[in-house]
């Protein structure tokens, strides 16, 4: 909706200026509201009388167990905004601006990955009770297509006419395609290692999910400090392709640890490929 917004005021004529911009997100952001509140509406249940009162000792543990996992949401849904607020002292104002573009434009791409990852959850919780590690591996194997498919033609199409789309946010933006590439198969990678990060909290790693990721915040401020003063806007890039690989490799090691668990394509296909060659 945003990126049909954006062409609707080019092909009008509208200069996309900062306040134009945002007036155009605040509208967006307002019609998404309010179109879920109309849906769910109807599916929310009504409850007649008083609410039951929680045991006191389970609502110590939820407050104790919901710590980590608002840890965990705050890094992975506002990366972005915290990472701009990190290379804003380093770049100039000017590449700043590109940064976040880049970081907001990916962001779009990758949210077809966050939809997948979240999709499964409820059954990846139901497998895991069960103690089923075989229809594990099933459902992430089918979390894997619609990812991957999502990432890979962006890339595709990023390398063929990123010039171009970059273009229609100013001829200064146009130089950010190696950037803007780069963190594209950041998403890429999130496909590729697979629902790691919700798995975790399924299977009650929650503290050490909450741990890594206060880990690849800190290797993300570190690694732009280094980086986004040596190169710039390609710096920047590298520096989230650092922590986002950091990220993921270490949640994946994690859970193997914990769990025998591996979520990778990698992994995956390949006793897909194992398992129809034995069949055949």
């Amino acid at each position: 909706m945003l990126l049909g917004g954006v062409l609707l005021l080019i092909a009008a004529g509208v200069t996309l200026t900062a306040s134009n911009v945002t007036l155009l997100l605040t509208v967006v952001f307002t019609g998404l509201a309010l179109t879920q509140y109309l849906l769910l509406r109807k599916d929310v249940p009504v409850r007649a009388g008083a609410a039951p009162v929680a045991p006191p000792r389970l609502v110590r543990i939820w407050r104790r167990e919901a710590t980590p996992l608002i840890v965990v949401a705050l890094f992975t849904y506002f990366f972005a905004d915290v990472d701009i607020l990190m290379v804003t002292p380093l770049l100039a104002s000017a590449d700043t601006a590109i940064v976040g573009l880049c970081l907001k434009l990916a962001l779009l791409v990758g949210f077809a990955v966050q939809v997948a990852h979240q999709v499964v959850v409820p059954d990846l919780a139901d497998a895991h009770a069960r103690k089923d590690h075989s229809i594990i591996r099933d459902v992430v194997l089918k979390a894997l297509a619609f990812p991957l498919a999502v990432t890979i033609a962006a890339i595709v199409i990023v390398a063929l006419w990123g010039e171009t789309i970059l273009s229609l946010f100013g001829p200064e933006f146009t130089s950010a395609k190696l950037p803007l590439l780069i963190l594209l198969v950041c998403q890429l990678a999130r496909a590729v290692f697979g629902p790691n990060v919700p798995l975790l909290t399924v299977i009650g790693a929650q503290r050490q999910n909450a741990a890594l990721a206060v880990a690849a915040l800190v290797v993300l401020g570190l690694s732009n400090l280094v980086l986004a003063p040596l190169y710039g806007v390609l710096g920047a890039a590298l520096a989230v392709a650092v922590a986002t690989v950091f990220w993921l490799g270490a949640c994946s090691i994690v859970l193997a640890r914990l769990s025998g668990l591996r979520t990778d394509a990698v992994y995956l296909l390949g006793r897909l490929i194992a398992a129809r060659q034995a069949k055949a």
